[in-house]
């Protein structure tokens, strides 16, 4: 069951779904307002692609470096085939990349989304998952069909157990911590030790001089954000 479950979710996840402003456009909500999740997903978005696009610009010369990168160029194919076998068309993942635009795209779909996306998604997944009736983790009696009646006793029936509750409420809760070996960018200086460089990156003086601007823009859209929602109720 867990596998059809799998399989009915991912039948229609292609890679043009990591594309978000794409993604934005697709599903017609570009121009909702007050979708603070867009418009906070999207900022992010631009930031990351421009420093993805200084990177990329700094190894690739040209476009013609990028296609004569074999190495490169079996990552993308190893991601079709053994990333996503069996998925239609792999995915819609391309198995060549071959000129710096579309290498800053699949970068930064990928960083994106497995960190801002992420993010925004797992770490509230307590504030979310916490109360037990917003969102519970199974049922205790079969679910009510269409027409059924629907009233506060069969809601306090369909319930889980207060074992299964509790269960449910420890897993959502080390879910949505922070991993210790985690390295933020807008840490306070002092209490990140290791600093926005790592010891384990070799970055030379144009790459190091591209990931401080990153900082700095990050830095800039969290004052932002942290301005808009003043006296906002989140």
């Amino acid at each position: 069951h867990l596998g059809k479950v799998f399989h009915n979710h991912f039948k229609n996840f292609s890679y043009e779904n990591l594309i978000l402003p794409d993604d934005v456009k697709k599903r017609g909500v570009e121009d909702i307002p007050e979708y603070l999740l867009r418009d906070d997903f999207l900022a992010h978005w631009d930031i990351i692609q421009e420093y993805v696009e200084e990177i990329v610009n700094l190894t690739y010369l040209t476009d013609a470096d990028v296609a004569k990168d074999e190495e490169l160029q079996d990552l993308f194919k190893e991601i079709v085939d053994f990333g996503f076998r069996g998925f239609p068309n792999g995915g819609g993942f391309p198995r060549v990349v071959s000129d710096r635009y579309k290498l800053t795209e699949y970068l930064t779909a990928i960083i994106v989304n497995i960190s801002t996306f992420h993010a925004a998604a797992n770490f509230q997944v307590l504030t979310s998952c916490g109360f037990v009736p917003n969102m519970p983790s199974c049922l205790s009696i079969p679910p009510p069909k269409q027409h059924d009646n629907i009233t506060m006793e069969l809601i306090v029936e369909s319930l889980p157990v207060r074992e299964i509750a509790f269960l449910a409420l420890n897993i959502v809760y080390v879910l949505g911590q922070f991993s210790p070996i985690d390295c933020f960018f807008l840490e306070d200086a002092a209490a990140n030790k290791r600093g926005i460089i790592g010891e384990n990156m070799i970055v030379a003086p144009e790459q190091e001089a591209c990931i401080h601007r990153l900082v700095e823009k990050m830095r800039q859209l969290k004052e932002k954000i942290d301005a808009r929602n003043v006296g906002r109720y989140l």
